[in-house]
């Protein structure tokens, strides 16, 4: 019996969650509390080397934004100081900023209009296994054909945050999966898991 293959580390996967007939916003709800941040490493000298790394980067390339994909400010959250009357509502807003979110991200990075784009459903989430990375996954379909959404991803808002656009089928994107990092190897999984889920029905 031949052994079977070694999987790839930078490739490798968990899936955390999966939900395969697609969430909407209405099903999902979010917890946003400070036992969720990010922990410090307990090396203060490695914590602030991260910042110097940081800093020397930038200054090679002043174009990049320090940010995390979820920026709570945005939606007029300070902290997580709040009394429990405001959580729920604090909540619903993050719940509603994922979603909103997605939607933003497309349309910023492809140049697609937003009426373009059917509601995002949330997929699941996948963790990259060589850093723990998580990663959440949602779907959404585009009414323009790929020949049009090459045209609009010319002239996209953040189109520097990439070099090019493919559209490609589903077994070349199978093919892809082997230069992904591990979470995005998850989110073809899920995708995968969808599509099956949408045959069945």
């Amino acid at each position: 019996m031949a052994a079977a293959a070694a999987v790839d580390p930078a490739t490798a996967y968990k899936l955390l969650l999966s939900c395969p007939t697609g969430l909407p916003q209405s099903r999902v709800s979010v917890k946003f509390d400070q036992s969720f941040d990010r922990i410090p490493h307990p090396d203060a000298a490695l914590e602030e080397s991260i910042n110097e790394i940081w800093n020397q980067r930038l200054q090679q390339n002043p174009s990049l934004y320090s940010g995390t994909k979820f920026r709570p400010q945005e939606i007029g959250i300070l902290n997580h100081q709040a009394d429990e009357k405001d959580l729920a509502l604090i909540n619903e807003r993050v719940s509603r900023e994922m979603f909103d979110g997605i939607i933003r991200e497309v349309v910023e990075e492809t140049g697609v209009p937003a009426n373009s784009l059917t509601e995002p459903v949330f997929i699941g989430v996948s963790r990259r296994e060589m850093n723990v990375r998580p990663t959440a996954f949602f779907f959404t379909k585009c009414s323009i054909d790929s020949s049009g959404v090459h045209e609009l991803y010319s002239t996209a808002q953040d189109g520097y945050e990439s070099t090019k656009m493919y559209a490609v089928s589903e077994e070349e994107l199978r093919g892809m999966t082997k230069r992904m990092p591990g979470c995005h190897c998850g989110g073809f999984a899920l995708y995968k898991l969808m599509r099956n889920a949408a045959k069945k029905l």
